[in-house]
């Protein structure tokens, strides 16, 4: 999104609190990061971190000035930002990125009147709604940028793509596959995903054995998105199971590289022949997912949204905000 906003003349800064993990400024592109180097410490190093982080803006403001702050993520910094930009009398955009859409312990800090606020979807805006009765100001989904448009042998049946935790729920996708089996003996499935938790992926490998589906799943441990794109435009259809999503670009991703989606309705939501949501009948899901499986053809994929059309609607905020 920042190298389409650059494209559309808009002079970006970027201030990185986290990640690098080393406190450096560079360039990007052609856009300056400074990088505050936080690195996920806790306590007393995050004092350490807000400090150099409120210099650093006031230095920003001073030699370059600033139009607009944009922040990302719902957490206890936003208490530090929001006393900023009231202090400076900026005008603030806060995105909400993901579970910081739930009710948190951050809440209670954070003087909302001062930003206006940006939900990536409608599920992720109710979830906000329920926890502070407030509507977010605008939904503006995230898009994508380049996708794969070559024609390859879809040889994956199920395909379930994100991090290896309760929250994914891959266990179901499991029992989803197992069931799917019953009819369809040789059906091929891939799980691909960061282990995070090493007590699940021994259960999920557990259940792999017991069923006797060595030879039909596959876990894969963390990939590049480039390779998880090639996986994608293999694959017949994914099976997101996901408790919780703000949003779910990998459903984006997937229906962009024709692999069907079917949803358990947290995160994104389309009107497309390339996604379907899960009901809570198991044998409903496994004949909807077979019957789909046996079609001899399959629909190209289709970017829905893209990564353009996400900055031209912050870029709009961003004009909107800065006459206020």
């Amino acid at each position: 999104m920042a190298l389409s906003l650059q494209q559309q003349k808009v002079n970006l800064t970027i201030l990185a609190l986290d990640y690098p993990f080393e406190q450096k400024s560079y360039c990007w592109n052609g856009i300056r990061v400074y990088a505050v180097g936080g690195a996920n410490k806790k306590r007393f190093s995050r004092m350490l971190l807000l400090l150099r982080a409120w210099r650093l803006l006031i230095s920003l403001i001073n030699n370059h000035g600033v139009d607009i702050i944009h922040s990302f993520w719902l957490t206890y910094l936003q208490f530090w930002v929001s006393s900023f930009v009231k202090k400076y009398k900026l005008p603030h955009l806060q995105t909400i990125m993901g579970q910081d859409a739930m009710k948190n312990k951050f809440y209670r800090l954070f003087d909302f009147k001062y930003s206006t606020i940006v939900n990536l979807t409608q599920f992720a805006n109710e979830r906000f709604y329920s926890a502070i009765s407030q509507q977010s100001d605008e939904i503006i989904p995230f898009g994508l940028g380049q996708v794969f448009e070559e024609v390859v042998d879809r040889d994956i049946d199920l395909i379930n793509v994100g991090s290896v935790t309760g929250l994914k729920n891959q266990m179901f996708f499991l029992k989803l596959v197992y069931q799917i089996h019953q009819i369809k003996p040789n059906i091929k499935a891939v799980i691909i995903g960061k282990f995070y938790d090493m007590h699940l992926i021994k259960e999920m490998k557990q259940f792999i054995v017991e069923k006797d589906l060595e030879s039909n799943i596959s876990l894969l441990n963390e990939l590049p998105r480039v390779e998880i794109f090639k996986f994608m435009r293999r694959s017949k259809v994914m099976a997101h199971t996901s408790a919780f999503e703000s949003q779910g670009m990998v459903m984006l991703e997937a229906i962009a590289h024709g692999c069907k989606v079917y949803s358990s309705g947290k995160g994104i939501h389309f009107n497309h022949e390339l996604y379907s949501l899960l009901t809570d009948d198991l044998k409903e899901n496994v004949n909807s997912i077979v019957s789909y499986l046996i079609k001899k053809e399959y629909p190209y994929g289709e970017k829905l949204i893209s990564i353009e059309q996400t900055a031209n609607c912050y870029l709009e905020l961003y004009k909107k905000l800065s006459k206020k």
